[in-house]
């Protein structure tokens, strides 16, 4: 994984319980919250991953939001089999689409808080979310996380599924790392399918990774 954006953390496992802290009270909403969740399965040569996605709001009328994520991949084939990342955040709404957000993410069992503005947007067809954000740490990074979808109907009950989300990470000193994830496939009833490519390119002190993965993607949103 990437050390530049461990360096900070290794010594922080008390801050782990701050990271389940956050995420256990998307688990204590008021009664009133209203949220949406999807869950994925993304099966490649080089490893399976489930992804878990639950935004919402805290009712209504409310001007706060949540947002989470968690991803678990099983490598196949390598000395540390697993990957786990997770993102908690709460925003606040500013309007026309705008907030302020704060939480933290979880990579592998290292916690780091995170301060955000971010912009959303939804209709029938697009949905757009940018989300840059600096990783509270020794030597802060930045983070930009964006999100496009595309989902127009081909008919009353079939709809083309496009997704693309890019994840950058950088600083001042170095570029830590880049993710890009594609999804293609079609939709029905809220059940999407298709095929998958996953693109990764890391940088730390010693040496330049890249990695690219293309498979088939099940999904469905409750």
């Amino acid at each position: 994984m990437i050390k530049t954006i461990l360096s900070f953390g290794k010594a922080k496992d008390a801050s782990f319980a701050a990271f389940l802290f956050l995420l256990s009270l998307l688990f204590a909403l008021p009664h009133k919250s209203s949220a949406q969740t999807l869950t994925e399965l993304f099966t490649t040569p080089d490893y399976v991953a489930n992804e878990i996605w639950t935004n919402g709001s805290f009712g209504e009328e409310s001007d706060f939001s949540f947002f989470n994520f968690t991803r678990f991949r099983v490598l196949f084939g390598e000395i540390q089999p697993i990957e786990f990342i997770s993102y908690t955040i709460f925003t606040y709404q500013l309007g026309n689409g705008f907030g302020l957000s704060a939480g933290g993410f979880a990579l592998n069992n290292v916690f780091n808080p995170i301060l955000s503005v971010n912009y959303f947007y939804s209709n029938e067809v697009w949905v757009i979310n940018f989300f840059p954000a600096i990783i509270l740490q020794q030597k802060p990074d930045l983070d930009v996380f964006n999100l496009i979808q595309f989902r127009p109907y081909l008919s009353d009950h079939l709809r083309l599924f496009s997704q693309l989300i890019t994840i950058n990470n950088f600083n001042f000193r170095n570029h830590n790392f880049i993710e890009q994830t594609v999804r293609l496939g079609l939709e029905r009833s809220k059940f999407q399918f298709g095929i998958g490519f996953d693109w990764k390119r890391s940088n730390t002190e010693l040496v330049v990774e890249a990695r690219q993965s293309i498979g088939l993607f099940m999904r469905k949103e409750f």
